[in-house]
This record gives structure tokens, sequence and C-alpha cells, in this order.
């Protein structure tokens, strides 16, 4: 079951059948248990009238006056409410005049003792059955045994218990119906922000468009944020490729232009045509090295594991130190907090701050600064150094696209370059300015919410 409307839609009608199935049974039995609660309720009454009515007759009999019976029905032929007086012996000595066929057998209760009961097979049909045994004192020493009985038919309390459950289930399934319908609605007007956000993905396929609208849910807004990211990194990557192909056919113009000069001149090469040819070919691995590296940019993404950024800034010291043990460098690292980490690409950070020190150490006298922080509102990191300094307008000549690769000196111009590119692929700044220590500081500054 692929669709999530479905499965929606199923999950809340299981719901909604069985609260249904379990409130309709409910109050079912609650009814049925208050209404046969009531129905022992009257038959104690017109048996508590009944013994109101009763007295020993000349044989010392106990009977009941007519003229005292508090329920006409009694006196009716077949009314349906029918009384009698059994004795010890369960033998009637007296009964209604209702009742005009054979009593039924009654179970007789101990004296002082209520005995409910619902009978179904009677000569005259279902009834209610409540009696209570007595004794009654008269001249007999220790008084007589007597069981008094009040019947009822049960036919009216079927018939109205079966309108109920009629009723109750009708209005249950109408009322069932109505909130599936209402579910369905609800579904499918909850639903619409999925369905427009696959309308403009599609959109965005057909090229008609290029990111999503803002216009959502709080609860889509994440996805709609991450997948706008994820757009806009592809189109940056795509961007990247065009750029360093471009700048890369650009580039090499130059250099091949020597090596075809070189090698088509009549005369033998000599030793200065060799070193030229030498340099140029250097020059192209560096611009190749240079292209790659600005293409394969990752660039942010929000579906990344952060990456701690002390061990990275630790194995980049580590390496430093080994290829320029002869200058004695003296590092100085600050992050806070310790356990600072980054949502980005493992070796565009790498790239990054190994350029940035790796520039620092070239110039450095002996000392290198290294602090990087978060705020509220972007991630800082700043590397110093104590040496002669870096002019700002060398810097600015790295945001003049095309002319980036071949106008740099070793050291500096490719270095920079790319972490310039990595920077600007976070939506960040890479900037100059001077350092306490002496020499430059350069700072990359990143959005917070970019990584």
């Amino acid at each position: 079951m692929s669709s999530l409307h479905t499965r929606l839609l199923l999950a809340a009608t299981c719901i909604l059948v069985v609260f249904i199935a379990a409130t309709g049974l409910a109050l079912d039995h609650a009814v049925y248990e208050r209404t046969l609660h009531a129905e022992r309720d009257k038959l104690q009454g017109l048996l508590y009238a009944v013994l109101g009515a009763a007295e020993l007759d000349s044989d010392d009999v106990l009977t009941v006056a007519l003229a005292q019976l508090p329920e006409g029905r009694l006196v009716q032929p077949q009314s349906g409410l029918y009384a009698l007086l059994l004795d010890a012996t369960a033998e009637v000595v007296w009964q209604s005049p209702s009742l005009l066929f054979p009593a039924p057998r009654v179970v007789a209760p101990a004296v002082g003792h209520w005995r409910f009961q619902n009978v179904s097979k009677t000569g005259f049909g279902p009834v209610f059955v409540l009696s209570f045994g007595i004794r009654w004192l008269g001249e007999d020493a220790g008084g007589r045994r007597y069981t008094v009985v009040a019947l009822e038919d049960r036919t009216d309390f079927d018939a109205q218990l079966r309108q109920f459950r009629t009723n109750l289930w009708t209005w249950l399934i109408g009322a069932a119906v109505l909130l599936l319908v209402t579910q369905l609605l609800v579904l499918r007007w909850s639903l619409l922000p999925l369905g427009r956000l696959m309308q403009e993905l599609r959109r965005i396929e057909a090229g008609e468009r290029d990111t999503i609208g803002p216009s959502y849910p709080d609860e889509l807004q994440p996805l709609v944020a991450a997948l706008n990211a994820m757009l806009e990194h592809e189109r940056r990557q795509r961007a990247r490729y065009r750029n360093a192909l471009a700048d890369l056919a650009h580039s090499l113009k130059t250099p091949l232009s020597v090596l075809q000069g070189i090698a088509q001149s009549n005369e033998r090469s000599s030793s200065a045509q060799r070193r030229v040819a030498l340099e140029q070919l250097s020059r192209m691995g560096a611009i190749v090295d240079y292209q790659l590296k600005r293409a394969g940019a990752a660039g942010r993404q929000v579906l990344r594991r952060p990456v701690p950024l002390g061990p990275v800034v630790g194995r980049l010291i580590a390496a430093l130190e080994k290829v320029y043990r002869d200058k004695t460098l003296e590092f100085e690292l600050q992050i806070v907090p310790a356990a600072l980490a980054l949502r980005a690409d493992a070796d565009d950070l790498m790239e990054m701050l190994g350029n940035l020190l790796d520039n620092a150490a070239k110039w450095a006298q002996g000392r290198i600064g290294i602090r990087a922080e978060r705020s509220a509102e972007q991630w800082v990191i700043q590397v110093d150094d104590d040496g002669p300094g870096f002019p700002a307008q060398a810097l600015e000549r790295l945001r003049e696209r095309g002319a980036r690769a071949d106008t740099r000196t070793e050291g500096q111009g490719i270095g920079l370059a790319i972490v310039d590119e990595l920077v600007q692929s976070y939506g960040g700044t890479l900037s100059a300015e001077p350092s306490p220590l002496g020499g430059a500081r350069l700072v990359i500054r990143i959005p917070a919410r970019s990584l």
C-alpha cells in the first residue's frame, strides 16, 4: 500500500469502526442494565403494595383484598402483570385475577431475600419474575412461611429494547458514515500541500521554475528548505563544472601556444626553451589541479553529518609542523566550544583550512593563530600569522572570474582561489584584514543557516 492518503483513510476507518462498535456495545449494555434495574424496582414496589393489601381470612390463610390493590392491571385478565402468594409448600394460596393460566414454578427465596428472574418459557410467554420470602405472624407460634411473587410480561420490554437498539445502531452508523466523509475531506484538505509540493517538483523537473515556493505549513517547511538547498547545491555544482571547463580551456590556450611554437621551431631546442617548456607544463598542471578542485567542491548540503573541527585542525597542524620543521612554528588554537562541528563536507573543510594554514605557514615568522566560533548568525574561522602581511587588493583579484588560475603566484593564488570558491559554495565570504600578530588575518564567515 504505497498511497499515504489510502493508509491514513484506512487507519482512520479502522479506528472509527472499533470506536463506534465499542460505543454501541457499551451504550446497549448500559441501557439494558439500567432498564432491567428499573423493571426490578417497579416489581419490588408492586410487591410492597400487595403485602400492604394482604390480610388473614377466616381460615387463618393469607389473602389479598382486591379493592386495595394499587395496580388496576392486576384485576384485568391477561393484562401482562400478575401477582401470587405461595405457601411454604409452593402451593398457590392467592393469585391476581389477571392470571388465567397456571403460574410458572418459582424457586422460593429465603425469608427476607429477593430473587429476580428472567423466565423465557412459561404458558403465557417470557416474563420477569420477582419473588420475596416472608414470615407472616398470626395465631400460630412462629408465624407462617409465604412467598409473594410478581410477574410481568416481557413482550413490551423486548419490543422497546429492540426499538432502542435499532435507533442506536442507525444513528451510530449514520454518524460513522458522516465522520468518514468528514475524515476523507479533512485528509484531502490536509494533504493538499503535499500535492502542491509534488506539482512544484514536476515543474522544476520540466524547467518551468527553479525553487519551491515558501507558502507551506510549518510541518513541511524543513522539508521545503532541504529540497531548495539540494536544488541550489545541484545548480551551483553544475555552474562550477561549466565555469571550470571554460576557465580550463581559456587558461590552457597560452601555455599550449608557447609549446606549439617551441615544437614548430626549426632550431634545436636550447636549455632556455626547455626551461620555458617545463614552466608551461608545470603551469598547466597547476591550472588543471585548481580547476578540478574548484569543480569538485561539494558545497552546502542539508542532509550531512556534522564534522568536528578540532580533529581536522589537529591533523593539519601535525602535517604542517613536519613540512615547515625548519621554521619552528608555534600554533595557537582556540575553538569555542571545544566540540564545535560544522555540517560541511570533510574534504571541503580540509581544503579550506589546509590552504589557509599553508599560506600562513609560508609567510609566518614563528606564530600562527587559529580561532573558530559560532554565533547565532554565523560561523567564523580566523587564521592569523606574524608574517609581512597580506595585501587586501590581492585578495580582491580572487573574485575576478577568468583571471584566477593563470595570474596567481605560487603559494597564494591557486590555494586562496580554491578557498574563495569553496566558501562561496556555502554562501559565505573570505576576507583579509591586519592581524594582531603583525601579519595577515584571513577570515571565513559562513551564515549559520547554511551549515
